[in-house]
């Protein structure tokens, strides 16, 4: 899409605001996207043009834009064809999740979110998860703070390393101002920071320790991983390909 904009020569970015636009026409007014500003035509064309080239709408939306086309070159006078901003409001309606709405999560999802483990890549596609579940619900139906908390607690109930940590929130009464998800998520990232600069810890003390035994950091590790390559290469065996034609000009040699 941005690549249409580029082509299209516009840059003063009517086109975000006219594509905004095109997402909020009703259905009974679907028809009404035939009628292309005249500022926008030429890019217009180029998100068809786009759109159509790769044939990669899914089945059904692609014989609804056939249905959509025959249907708009059987009226008389006709009144035009499929256009980009047609396209693209067809598009964002078939791939809606929720009729009405343009939000992809439900609060059953907070429920769905797991605890997969206390590594700190595990923590944090656990808190990645969280928050992209709570970036796409609807803001109406964000439950309360309370209810956040104890979900959040309940997942935290599963982790070993955070036990501690689980035990000392349970203790905080309903009305302290800790008692909230921001400060759950606050443990858990300071777990994970805790876990790099331990692992950071430990990768220092080995480089050092290597350091001391003459090992030098860069030119040791291209020496030898050169001299790792060689050796695989010395022991794969000979392509078949390149072995025929070699061995054809042994006997050659031989015979001569």
């Amino acid at each position: 899409m941005n690549a249409c904009y580029q082509a299209g020569g516009h840059t003063d970015r009517k086109e975000f605001e006219w594509l905004q636009k095109v997402l909020d026409v009703k259905e009974q007014d679907m028809m009404s996207l035939v009628t292309v500003p005249d500022d926008l035509a030429e890019v217009d064309k180029l998100v068809v043009a786009a759109l159509r080239k790769e044939n990669w709408l899914p089945p059904e939306l692609g014989r609804l834009l056939l249905k959509v086309e025959t249907k708009l070159l059987q009226e008389r006078p006709i009144r035009g064809t499929v256009t980009g901003q047609m396209m693209w409001w067809l598009i964002h309606v078939h791939f809606k999740a929720m009729p009405g709405l343009g939000f992809l999560c439900t609060t059953v999802n907070l429920y769905e979110i797991a605890w997969h483990g206390d590594t700190p890549d595990q923590m944090r596609r656990f808190i990645q998860s969280w928050e992209w579940v709570i970036g796409h619900l609807d803001p109406k139906e964000i439950p309360s703070e309370h209810a956040l908390t104890d979900i959040l607690k309940n997942c935290m109930a599963k982790s070993k390393v955070s036990g501690l940590e689980h035990k000392l929130f349970c203790r905080l009464g309903p009305t302290d101002p800790d008692r909230n998800p921001r400060f759950l998520i606050f443990q858990i990232e300071k777990h994970i920071r805790e876990a790099q600069a331990e692992q950071n810890k430990v990768n220092i003390m080995k480089a050092n320790s290597q350091r001391a035994k003459g090992y030098q950091l860069g030119l040791d590790d291209v020496t030898g991983g050169l001299a790792e390559l060689g050796s695989k290469l010395a022991s794969w065996p000979e392509p078949a390909i390149l072995a025929a034609p070699l061995a054809t000009t042994r006997r050659i040699a031989l015979t001569n």
